[in-house]
């Protein structure tokens, strides 16, 4: 049968282990926290990069569009000009 000291010792030992566990639990409890707050930003900035995307985009067809409009205008006043 283990001693008292023996029993005594394994306790000691298994309570250092398990602040040690916690100690490390902790960590990486902390850097998951703190990917999840990157990544959750991450995705903000898609979000925006995005949207700004696309504002881009319809403003460039809307500028072209008004573009060629202007253009087909005034063809067809030329082409009225020329045939009345």
């Amino acid at each position: 049968m283990a001693s008292l000291m023996d029993i005594l010792e394994k306790v000691m030992t298994l309570t250092s282990n398990v602040g040690d566990l916690k100690s490390n639990v902790s960590r990486i409890d902390d850097i998951v926290r703190d990917h999840d707050n990157r990544i959750t930003k991450l995705e903000a900035r898609e979000d925006y990069i995005i949207e700004k995307c696309k504002s881009t985009a319809l403003g460039a067809v809307n500028q072209i569009s008004n573009g060629l409009t202007e253009k087909l205008t005034e063809l067809n006043m030329k082409y009225k000009q020329l045939n009345p």
